[in-house]
């Protein structure tokens, strides 16, 4: 927290920002790597594409690496997931 002065009052006045931004996207984030692990195992298109819009919504509200990494673990996830239930499957909707 940091302690300003009111230019028109000369009361103290104290700014909280710096704390809610730090704990903005933190959710976008755990949804994102919950979607990618469930992608690999249990409906890879529903789940990957969640994945990859957490991802988007990570990249452009909290971090540009963090989100452009979470996306492209989404992608491989998803395409991984695809290919297990093609081969164990034979579908692609499992």
């Amino acid at each position: 927290m940091e302690a300003n002065v009111c230019q028109h009052c000369g009361q103290a006045a104290f700014v909280v920002e710096k704390e809610a931004q730090d704990k903005k996207g933190f959710l976008y984030i755990l949804l994102g790597w919950l979607f990618v692990a469930l992608s690999v195992v249990f409906l890879p298109l529903l789940f990957g594409g969640a994945a990859l819009y957490m991802g988007a919504m990570t990249f452009f509200d909290r971090s540009r690496t963090h989100g452009a990494i979470l996306m492209g673990a989404a992608m491989f996830a998803t395409l991984l997931g695809l290919l297990f239930s093609v081969f164990v499957a034979g579908t692609i909707l499992i």
